[in-house]
């Protein structure tokens, strides 16, 4: 009688719903642990977000476009897309004729190497390098 009130006591003392039997055979309680499921217990612990994520995609086009964007006019910002669409340097030349100087280095600079013409980006590149 005495064994059974210090065992219940000690079942008590560990939590009023803490399972007898595992105070009963420890180590087999041990090796038996209950599968739990890792989704459950995460809800548990943090609510789900109630609303939901989006994602926003942009091309590396879209991205650049908008840097170039920023400080321009409208009508700049035309030609440099209008420089942009040429089709050969001459014409991205006259596209741009009117802009400033810096910008219409950079931009001749970045058609270039768009088109794989390392060398006159190389070239227009060190000119916009060499402006005061």
């Amino acid at each position: 009688m005495i064994v059974w009130i210090l065992w219940v006591g000690a079942a008590l003392a560990c939590a009023p719903r803490f399972s007898v039997r595992l105070l009963d055979d420890r180590s087999q309680a041990l090796l038996d642990l209950p599968e739990g499921s890792f989704a459950h217990e995460a809800v548990r612990l943090v609510p789900p977000p109630t609303d939901r994520f989006t994602v926003q995609t942009s091309t590396g086009a879209e991205a650049r476009s908008r840097a170039e964007a920023v400080g321009l006019s409208e009508a700049q910002q035309l030609r440099v897309a209008g420089m942009r669409a040429a089709e050969t340097a001459s014409l991205a030349r006259e596209v741009g004729a009117g802009l400033p100087r810096e910008l219409f280095q950079y931009t001749l600079g970045a058609v270039a190497l768009q088109r794989g013409d390392e060398a006159e980006a190389l070239r227009w590149f060190s000119s916009v390098r060499g402006l005061p």
